[in-house]
């Protein structure tokens, strides 16, 4: 896996939009040809392990901190690229021990399934496909996620993930995409299929959690904190809280989710601080009929498959 290669990218035309079929056809891998300046173990604690490969190709540079994390199965590739190849594409390839006729790609507030293999034209033309934080390949009780955290075109063809990374076309830019890259993706295997963990491990890759120290003033003691605590949670894996956001309006606060498994139910939104007020309200922020709020921050609600729900919210503590 991590298999970096690089295709000639010439299009007939929209140099810095198109991908021809054909360029499929001219790959190379980067280690037949590159040079290893460096390999070191960076990492050996408690929390992750790491090592750093610094790799050179042509005029570029490629260097990758690559991490195993005692948490997670995910082996995290954090990758700077000094790049100075044009109308060359670059990517990344993972093929895996699985086998399945469809797979998984993230997209707007859902996931969208595309076939592996390339029996008909339509499925031919569909060399590389738009997706967000992830793709996955299944099989009945296993499976492989490909994660990324600013990366959208790739495919999976048969059981070989492959990761758009660097486009460098030369129209309308003589310049595009030259120079300093930086970017993560990831490797998850997991059990079942995506719902497993990989919408949740998507998540820790684009939005990790930051750490800070405190200094504690000699004037005040530190507020004592709970053992766990969320603005806003939710009871079931596959809600995802999209958004926090105050009101354009001001009047209390805007959370948004969505159903990202294809399923239906109930779940229960809970607040961390005490609502006096919600309501559902749509895209404009307009309320369209209040919700029962108990214990102090709990709205229960009914969800269908990938939908799209938000509530208006109001705080006690809001005058």
């Amino acid at each position: 896996g991590n298999v970096l290669t690089v295709y000639a990218d010439a299009p007939a035309s929209y140099d810095a939009w198109n991908i021809d079929a054909t360029a499929l056809d001219s790959r190379t891998d980067i280690a037949d040809t590159a040079t290893v300046e460096s390999f070191a173990v960076t990492e050996n604690g408690a929390v992750r392990a790491g090592i750093r490969v610094i790799r050179t190709f042509r005029a570029s540079t490629v260097t990758q901190n690559l991490f195993l994390y005692a948490h997670s199965p995910r082996l995290e590739v954090q990758t700077v690229v000094d790049w100075h190849e044009k109308q060359t594409l670059l990517c990344v390839h993972f093929p895996v021990a699985v086998h399945a006729n469809f797979a998984t790609y993230e997209i707007a507030h859902g996931v969208i399934e595309r076939p592996t293999h390339t029996n008909t034209p339509l499925e031919q033309a569909a060399f590389e496909v738009p997706h967000h934080r992830f793709m996955d390949i299944s099989e009945g009780d296993y499976g492989v996620s490909l994660l990324n955290d600013c990366k959208y075109g790739g495919c999976v063809r048969e059981n070989d993930l492959r990761l758009t990374l660097i486009k460098s076309g030369i129209y309308p830019d003589a310049g595009a995409d030259q120079g300093a890259h930086t970017f993560t993706y990831a490797l998850l295997p997991h059990t079942g299929d995506y719902r497993a963990e990989t919408v949740d491990e998507a998540h820790a890759i684009n939005y990790p959690l930051l750490s800070a120290f405190v200094k504690k003033s000699d004037k005040r003691e530190l507020p004592a904190l709970p053992p766990d605590y969320a603005l806003a949670s939710v009871n079931d894996q596959g809600i995802i809280i999209d958004a926090v956001k105050k009101a354009e309006d001001g009047n209390g606060y805007v959370v948004r989710l969505y159903e990202t498994f294809n399923t239906r139910g109930t779940a229960t939104l809970s607040l961390g601080f005490d609502v006096t007020a919600a309501f559902v309200c749509n895209v404009l922020e307009e309320n369209a009929e209040p919700v029962v709020v108990t214990g102090g921050g709990d709205i229960a609600f009914d969800y269908r498959p990938f939908e799209v729900k938000s509530f208006r919210v109001v705080p006690a503590s809001q005058k």
